[in-house]
């Protein structure tokens, strides 16, 4: 250790040490930098981008929800209601991120191979939703009834749009009422 104090050359090495670091960093940040801004890139980015939104998305409601059902209703230890809580948390994240990553990787690939076609978008999530949330399981299932709730609403909003609806009545102006009643009638 007395060597290295005293040896004058010390203070050089480490200075050249962080010249060559920042150099290296500088250059790395600048390749990342142009391959970031490289249109050709723009799709496989994009899929990478809406894994990790779908995974925080779906982490961040699912672990609330699961929380509060689980020590509300759940039973067991509290270790073991917490590991359900995380493992419901991970699935639901996994889910819902790995839906995107599929969705906008086949958008790109139908895309690249047949040009922009509207059907494009109804194959991609057909087969997203196959693959991941055809598996027959409570999150699965909660996922897809809610978006089926979603789905039937917005084609009541689109018959009140195209005056398809009844004139005059309730759901002529306001759908929701209606499926409301529907759902807990």
């Amino acid at each position: 250790y007395r060597d290295r104090v005293n040896d004058t050359r010390t203070p050089i090495t480490a200075y050249i040490a962080f010249v060559c670091l920042s150099t290296f960093v500088a250059l790395i940040m600048s390749d990342l930098a142009a391959f970031l801004a490289n249109d050709k890139h723009h799709d496989g980015l994009a899929a990478l981008k809406g894994l990790r939104n779908g995974m925080t998305y779906g982490g961040k409601v699912r672990f609330v929800h699961s929380l509060v059902n689980t020590f509300l209703f759940g039973k067991g230890s509290v270790r073991r209601k917490l590991t359900r809580v995380l493992d419901n948390t991970y699935q639901h994240g996994r889910n819902l991120g790995s839906f995107v990553l599929i969705y906008k990787t086949l958008m790109a690939l139908l895309k690249k191979a047949f040009g922009t076609h509207s059907s494009h978008a109804f194959l991609a999530a057909f087969v997203g939703g196959w693959v991941v949330f055809g598996k027959n399981n409570n999150i699965n299932m909660q996922i897809n009834l809610y978006l089926l709730s979603r789905i039937i609403v917005g084609f009541a909003r689109m018959a009140v749009k195209r005056n398809e609806s009844a004139a005059g009545t309730v759901a002529a102006r306001d759908p929701f009422p209606l499926f409301g009643a529907l759902v807990w009638g």
